[in-house]
């Protein structure tokens, strides 16, 4: 590449050159000279240094150097009659284009005149072979409560970042974003895939959804805004079995990732968990209804002994729903009651209750006893 580039503006440089010399206007030139593993700089060319008060001409093409660069630094192979000095000389250069001010000051000061303002664009870019002023970042992996970070360079001149792909990118390219492998969807609600980000949403780009017509009957995805819009009356579908849509977000870098939606029914609209110390046993009370719903399941999730006492809680909790639930065009609904010995409790028991519209599972409705 630095060849190439080399080879570009040399030739361009003596193009020009062989263009002036054409129309007899008399040339010369001041050039940075190239230092190993840098760019050279294209001529800066005087095309005619005016006499008295005539104002000497110039052809300033844009400079090429290194982010980090001092002015001073730059050696440049004087003219014949007459040299170009920095005003600042210790402007150090950063990544971009650069305005700096210069002086032209001919041999001959009776002759010709003196220019205090050539302007002088410098285009800094970053030295990644030698990796000058760069430090270097290590990928750190995103987890739940924080996103990751790709590698990349610093540069400690203009701060900017240096993918790996050698070029400057925002800090949003660099996030590796936290994302589920699956999400709850509520139907009958509007919700945007960004909010299931746990973190680095700021990384996401675009989101897309295969077969999207498959799910048209309950709810729509924008895929511009990621959003997904489900009718009101999609909280109680039940005419055939959801389906498990996948999303495809895609983050800054172009990395993509894959996500399950699990489409649920609304939660039920009440559950109700009172304990009651009785006896020296605690004594359960569970209730709960849910609109247009089939059927309700009632689980322990939490706060038992162990996972066998926990299993055979939900089973006994299962044959109690099923004595006892109550099932209307409007609304199923429930109330059970169980005791339990205190040897057999952890802490506060957590339950949650799900409704069943169809082959369709609403999300479920967590609580904790009080």
């Amino acid at each position: 590449m630095k060849k190439e580039m080399t080879k570009r503006i040399v030739t361009s440089g003596l193009t020009l050159a062989m263009v002036l010399n054409m129309v007899n206007f008399p040339l010369f030139s001041v050039g940075a000279k190239a230092e190993e593993n840098q760019f050279r700089a294209n001529a800066v060319t005087v095309k005619s240094l005016g006499e008295g008060n005539e104002e000497p001409k110039f052809i300033i093409p844009t400079i090429t150097a290194f982010c980090g660069d001092k002015l001073a630094d730059l050696t440049f192979i004087q003219p014949e009659n007459g040299k170009l000095e920095w005003i600042n000389p210790d402007t150090v250069l950063k990544e971009g284009h650069n305005s700096v001010e210069a002086k032209f000051v001919p041999d001959d000061t009776n002759k010709y005149k003196t220019v205090d303002n050539v302007t002088v664009d410098i285009v800094a870019v970053h030295n990644f072979e030698k990796k000058k002023n760069l430090s270097f970042h290590t990928e750190e992996e995103p987890v739940e409560d924080e996103a990751g970070s790709r590698e990349y360079y610093q540069c400690s001149i203009c701060g900017k970042k240096i993918g790996a792909d050698n070029q400057v990118h925002d800090d949003n390219y660099f996030i590796i974003p936290y994302i589920p492998k699956s999400v709850d969807i509520e139907m009958g609600t509007t919700s945007k895939i960004a909010s299931y980000v746990l973190n680095g949403v700021e990384g996401v780009k675009t989101t897309s959804i295969d077969n999207a017509d498959k799910y048209k009957a309950y709810f729509t995805f924008d895929e511009s805004t990621g959003e997904i819009n489900s009718p009101s009356s999609a909280k109680y579908y039940k005419k055939k079995k959801f389906g498990t849509p996948t999303i495809t977000i895609t983050d800054q870098a172009g990395e993509t990732y894959k996500v399950k939606l699990n489409l649920k029914n609304k939660k039920p609209d009440t559950f109700k968990v009172d304990r009651r110390n009785k006896n020296g046993v605690y004594e359960y009370t569970l209730e709960c209804k849910a609109a247009n719903a089939d059927n309700i399941k009632i689980e322990a999730i939490s706060g038992l002994y162990n996972n066998s006492t926990q299993k055979a809680l939900n089973k006994i909790l299962s044959k109690k729903v099923g004595d006892n639930i109550k099932k209307s065009n409007k609304e199923a609904s429930v109330k059970i009651s169980f005791t339990s010995t205190k040897r057999a409790i952890k802490g506060k028991v957590k339950f949650q209750a799900v409704a069943i519209y169809g082959k369709n599972e609403s999300l479920p409705y967590i609580k904790s006893e009080k």
